[in-house]
């Protein structure tokens, strides 16, 4: 029986001093099989058997397992699939292990469309996240270790307790996320139901002829909104008669605020559409001022 030459590691063989692919070996041979097939029915059978198996053994042979290119080599790999089911496009920044045994580096910005989602791969330790609407510092995702990230990025720099923020860089709250040895893919959803709360609201301050107000932009909590609010509208009034009412401060939807002067007085009127009180305000005859406010969404 004919031997077959082994093929080397590069897939190649020597034949008559010419340089042959283990391919181009395995279909000679199975073309002269067929030669001799045509000749008798059973052998034509039994040829296309061995063929099949010869071919087999040759995309075998030079084709690299699946276990062959993963095996030992991600163990140490943690996936983080990250989905955003927000309204808006997200920006994720992160903290993780550059390698098993250290340091930890924080890199940013990664963007996710709406309804997108997208992957990360790292070494397995506990690994930290932080993340926002893209173009906005609110609403945002993370909460515990604070950690700088710089706007309007990228960045990537190794962190050390003795950091401090610089430049253009300012702390944000990550949320940790521990990842137990045998863990090999975690999914991170970020959405409207689990981000952090959001706060704005607009103070107050009138009296015989006169108005002043200031709205707070968006705030990571109720204090920092009603604050804001109230030095927004004591920069406009040396009268401290600012308030925040309970019905103008609120965690969701639109709130904005419009006042005008004519020779009856003055007005002030606060609504959830910019345009709808700009026109009401016009329409009753007034000099308005623009709407002032914003929209939690």
């Amino acid at each position: 029986m004919h031997k077959w030459p082994r093929p080397h590691n590069d897939a190649t063989t020597m034949i008559n001093g010419a340089k042959m692919n283990y391919l181009t070996i395995v279909s000679c041979r199975l073309n002269s099989e067929d030669d001799l097939a045509r000749k008798n029915p059973q052998r034509r059978a039994i040829s296309r058997y061995f063929a099949a198996i010869i071919t087999g053994l040759a995309y075998y042979l030079l084709t690299p397992s699946a276990s062959a290119q993963t095996s030992g080599t991600d163990s140490h790999l943690i996936t983080l699939r990250y989905c955003n089911r927000d309204t808006n496009e997200i920006s994720l920044a992160i903290s993780h292990l550059e390698s098993s045994s250290g340091p930890y580096i924080v890199r940013g910005w990664y963007k996710v469309d709406v309804n997108e989602c997208n992957t990360l791969r790292f070494p397995k330790g506990t690994f930290y996240y932080f993340a926002q609407r893209t173009g906005t510092k609110h609403p945002m995702w993370g909460d515990g270790i604070s950690l700088c990230v710089s706007y309007p990025g990228p960045f990537r720099y190794q962190n050390s307790t003795s950091r401090e923020c610089s430049g253009d860089e300012e702390k944000r709250p990550f949320t940790a996320i521990s990842v137990a040895d045998n863990q090999q893919f975690y999914e991170l959803t970020l959405s409207k139901a689990n981000r952090n709360p959001v706060w704005h609201a607009i103070a107050i301050a009138n009296g015989p002829g006169w108005v002043a107000y200031g709205y707070s932009g968006l705030k990571s909590t109720e204090y920092q909104a009603r604050e804001s609010a109230l030095e927004f509208c004591r920069e406009k009034t040396k009268k401290d008669r600012c308030k925040v009412s309970t019905r103008n401060i609120s965690t969701d939807g639109c709130m904005f605020i419009v006042s005008g002067n004519s020779r009856r007085g003055i007005m002030w009127q606060i609504g959830p559409d910019r345009e709808e009180l700009r026109d009401s305000c016009k329409s009753s005859g007034y000099n308005c001022k623009e709407p002032v406010g914003g929209c939690i969404k």
